[in-house]
């Protein structure tokens, strides 16, 4: 399956496009996410800038994979699977399934995640984490880097809204219905990694 999934890259160093599973991103720089941060931070205030980063990233996550080609990743089986939430009550009552099933979404989360180089997630169960661990953020790394003046008392907070936001739109897709993802524990601030709470999102 993996090599199904190296066969569904395409690079097209003339637009500056990747594209994946019939999907198509833009090359840019990664601190492209620091200078986001910091002009809609500027503009409109760090607190709001970051929901807005996080709704952005949330529904990049929850249209790409509503649009993703799955068939072009993996077998038909498999991407039948993970197109649609699945039955919870067949996943359940058949542990090879379920086994089979949780590959499939740890191998969806590599490919939108790790090769897309947001760092390297751990979850602590699946399909549907409560905890997600993540080494060597991305935002983490160029926020941690930045000497412009805007992040000045702004390292001791998370700052990983892009990917939670990703997070909340990954794994709402997989249980089929909105989930929200909270930074518990950031990098920026001198720990070892990152860590992410997911939960039902509440209705206030």
């Amino acid at each position: 399956m993996g090599g199904r999934a190296l066969d569904a890259y395409d690079v097209d160093l003339d637009r500056g496009i990747i594209s994946l599973g019939g999907l198509e991103w833009r090359i840019h720089g990664s601190e492209y996410i620091e200078i986001t941060h910091r002009v809609l931070g500027r503009r409109m205030g760090r607190r709001r800038a970051c929901e807005v980063i996080y709704d952005m990233a949330f529904r990049t996550a929850m249209e790409a994979l509503q649009q993703l080609d799955y068939e072009s990743l993996f077998p038909p089986f498999a991407a039948s699977l993970l197109r649609e939430p699945p039955d919870r009550v067949k996943l359940e009552a058949d542990p090879v399934l379920s086994r089979f099933y949780n590959e499939m979404v740890s191998m969806l989360l590599r490919l939108a995640v790790s090769e897309c180089g947001w760092g390297n997630p751990e979850c602590d169960s699946l399909p549907v984490p409560s905890q997600v661990m993540l080494r060597h953020s991305v935002e983490v790394y160029w926020i941690s880097r930045s000497e412009d003046p805007y992040w000045e008392g702004l390292r001791n907070e998370p700052v990983c809204y892009a990917f939670a936001g990703i997070l909340a739109g990954f794994f709402s897709h997989i249980a089929g219905e909105r989930l929200e993802a909270k930074e518990t524990q950031c990098a920026i601030t001198g720990e070892p990694y990152c860590v992410f709470t997911l939960s039902k999102e509440s209705q206030s």
